[in-house]
């Protein structure tokens, strides 16, 4: 986005501040979420590898579960999340 653009569009010096500030708000969110991107790639690679033991299934979801409940926790206001209940709990260890 360019002042220029702006400018052609007739908004006033103050509202291209305040669309330059919101824009560059948005810029910096989607590139945060870029960096954990590639974490969480890496992270999925290695819990698919792990599903060549049958017997680590149940490990890797808990895992799965856990990362869940953390990015609840971030995007939740006030970090609360849903409490595990045998109806949510797609792991099957809280029935």
């Amino acid at each position: 986005m360019k002042r220029d653009e702006l400018r052609a569009l007739g908004l006033t010096p103050e509202q291209i501040n305040k669309v330059m500030i919101l824009n560059g708000n948005d810029v910096n969110r989607e590139k945060s979420r870029a960096k954990a991107s590639p974490r969480l790639q890496d992270t999925c690679s290695t819990l698919l590898g792990l599903l060549h033991e049958p017997a680590s299934l149940q490990t890797v979801l808990l895992c799965l579960m856990s990362c869940l409940r953390e990015e609840a926790q971030k995007v939740t206001p006030g970090g609360g999340y849903e409490k595990p209940t045998p109806q949510n709990d797609p792991t099957g260890v809280h029935s």
